[in-house]
């Protein structure tokens, strides 16, 4: 199972990645795709639709009593790019949950690197 969370939370980290920036000037991909659909938001728009759901898997992730050090790691890296996708503070409310900011402050047992990844989510959430 642990496994599984990871390759989700890797893929979704690639995807929110891909679109940080988009509206600056959007990949080819994102055009095609956006003409396809024939809509107008942006890609990070898109991202907005489905970021509870992105909020929630991380959420279950960290409840997790069997979770690996790489779990958080990954779950706290993919949070801080969600924060950075949405400067303007379409996700203020989402991260500002109270479950959020507790997972933020239990830093028991991770290692350097670790931490680094919390304290770099916590500055752009």
């Amino acid at each position: 199972m642990t496994q599984l969370r990871e390759g989700i939370l890797e893929a979704y980290t690639g995807v929110v990645t891909g679109f940080k920036n988009t509206d600056k000037g959007m990949p080819p991909l994102c055009v095609f795709f956006l003409s396809y659909h024939s809509l107008t938001s942006s890609p990070v728009q898109l991202l907005l639709a489905h970021s509870s759901n992105i909020l929630e898997l991380i959420q279950r992730c960290l409840a997790d009593d069997d979770r690996s050090e790489t779990t958080v790691k990954l779950c706290f890296g993919l949070l801080g790019d969600l924060a950075d996708c949405f400067p303007n503070g379409q996700l203020k409310q989402l991260l500002l949950s109270e479950w959020i900011a507790s997972d933020l402050r239990n830093k028991r047992g991770m290692s350097q690197e670790t931490k680094k990844t919390m304290r770099w989510a916590r500055e752009v959430r």
